[in-house]
């Protein structure tokens, strides 16, 4: 599903990229280039205001996503977004949000693998995840104005099929992993599960 993000959406995330404290994720992320991390931080939130909009479209009642800005400290890895079942008044979905770049576009050449990675820490994805968590994998074309909701999976069928492999930067090894959109592909007939 294809979402062009609106002029009001651009102001709202381009705020919140241009007021967020990026130092903090230097330490968590090993990102120390402050214009690419405001990068992704954008991005990041137009695949989070994607997943709000396809979820809608599905008649399912998601929370809005958040564009606080919280102090370092109060930082977590909660899922971005949640979705309640109102038959039953329960939490029904947790909603993890991963966005990329469109690597396939003219600016790369189309020469990196399209993937999306995850922090080691993150206990949502990698201890205490359960039935009801999600990974929406987004992909961002900044320049168009758009984001492709490329896959609605369970984090428990990512572990199951083990999918989660090392990033191609060594340096990431010890805290990070990704999944590849060819390994998706290859394991899901169907990459929209919910």
């Amino acid at each position: 599903m294809r979402y062009p993000y609106t002029r009001e959406e651009t102001r709202i995330v381009e705020k919140f990229a241009r007021d967020i404290d990026v130092s903090i994720y230097a330490f968590r992320d090993g990102q120390f280039d402050e214009e690419e991390c405001r990068l992704q931080q954008k991005y990041g939130k137009y695949g989070e205001l994607a997943n709000y909009h396809y979820l809608k479209s599905k008649g399912i009642n998601a929370t809005y996503p958040d564009f606080t800005i919280y102090a370092a400290k109060d930082k977590t890895f909660d899922p971005d977004m949640s979705v309640k079942l109102i038959q039953q008044n329960t939490l029904g979905y947790m909603i993890h949000s991963k966005s990329q770049l469109n690597t396939k576009t003219i600016e790369f050449g189309g020469k990196y693998p399209q993937s999306w990675s995850f922090q080691m820490a993150d206990n949502h994805i990698f201890k205490t995840y359960g039935p009801q968590d999600l990974v929406m994998f987004n992909l961002v074309t900044m320049m168009r104005r758009y984001v492709d909701v490329q896959a609605v999976i369970s984090v428990q069928d990512l572990h199951k099929y083990n999918l989660f492999s090392l990033p191609q930067n060594e340096y990431l090894h010890a805290t990070k992993r990704v999944i590849l959109y060819d390994d998706l592909v290859k394991h899901f007939t169907n990459l929209f599960q919910k």
